[in-house]
């Protein structure tokens, strides 16, 4: 059974503190590098380059993908979530800027549909919907930072 959660989710971090590199923070950082393969994670199996550099998908870590307009990352976020979503990690979707209709077809549009049938494409759909643990918050009608809490 899987224990980890892939969550692809776009927001804006509330002011944290600043820590020095010491006490529990030092400790932590050395363990994990003494312990570092004890805690390697679900490894995708198309970013070989991703695994090496950061173990996979870890329970407790997050990964933040950030960059401007139209360089991939919506094509990225969802090529990395569904490689994790096949193997069964649930997979949580959430975006302030984009709609979930267009994340769905970006995930769908990763399979070869082209040529199909709109009841072929409905049918795949349907088949992916009830075999891939994936799922999605609504935040179109977010709008503001209580709005985001309540989520």
């Amino acid at each position: 059974m899987v224990n980890q959660f892939c969550v692809v989710f776009t927001f804006q971090l509330a002011p944290m503190r600043v820590l020095r590199f010491d006490g529990d923070l030092l400790r932590n950082t050395v363990n994990e590098i003494v312990k570092i393969t004890e805690l390697k994670g679900i490894t995708w199996h198309r970013f070989t380059e991703l695994n090496r550099l950061m173990k996979g998908l870890r329970s407790h870590e997050m990964t933040i993908i950030s960059g401007r307009t139209g360089i991939g990352k919506t094509t990225f976020a969802c090529e990395y979530s569904l490689d994790l979503a096949e193997q069964g990690v649930p997979t949580l979707w959430g975006s302030f800027e984009m709609p979930l209709r267009k994340i769905c077809r970006t995930l769908l549009q990763h399979e070869p549909l082209h040529g199909l049938t709109t009841e072929q494409v409905v049918s795949w759909a349907e088949l992916f919907s009830s075999n891939i643990p994936m799922f999605f918050i609504n935040t179109c009608d977010v709008h503001s930072e209580s709005d985001i809490i309540k989520i």
